[in-house]
């Protein structure tokens, strides 16, 4: 008796073993895909949380706020114990580049005007906290004692949070 395998019968083990590999090799696409997906709302969501923490600890720990708001963007001043370049008090604006539609968070020893001074520019630590900025709101009650900020990003869901600062964290700050 012969014992080959027939043609009919290495042709079947073909088309079974490409189905096989065609569904890892679909498998592993589908993991590829989801993992990038997943990174990048990871970074986004970290980045999210990078812009939140440092804007409510800039405004927790500041001695002066001033805020004014124009039809899309605000720009807020500082004067706050927070620094993210080892400034005893510095002086912080955030606002949004016209030029980028970045949402910016400058940091000088020196009060600083806007348009930017180039001038100054050796004593401006400047930080592009998020890209694509389409709306840039603080709102501030009538108490003067909560906040709503309103962060839109392009292609984000908008960053709103508000907080609330006591009376006495207030009394220590300048008026506006």
């Amino acid at each position: 008796m012969n014992r080959a395998f027939t043609l009919i019968e290495i042709m079947v083990s073909l088309v079974i073993l490409s189905m096989i590999f065609l569904a890892f090799s679909s498998l592993t696409n589908s993991l590829t895909k989801t993992e990038r997906s997943l990174a990048s709302l990871s970074q986004e969501k970290l980045s999210r949380t990078k812009i939140v923490k440092t804007l409510y600890e800039d405004f927790l720990l500041a001695k002066e706020v001033f805020i004014k708001n124009y039809d899309s963007y605000a720009v807020l001043r500082l004067k706050t114990s927070n620094s993210l370049y080892d400034m005893e008090t510095p002086y912080v604006t955030w606002y949004v580049s016209a030029t980028e539609n970045a949402l910016c968070r400058m940091e000088s020893p020196r009060p600083q005007k806007l348009p930017l001074d180039p001038a100054e520019a050796p004593y401006q630590f400047l930080s592009v906290t998020a890209k694509g900025c389409e709306k840039f709101q603080i709102i501030r009650s009538l108490k003067n004692d909560r906040f709503i900020v309103y962060i839109k990003l392009k292609g984000q869901e908008p960053i709103i949070f508000g907080f609330y600062l006591p009376k006495s964290v207030l009394a220590s700050k300048g008026k506006n």
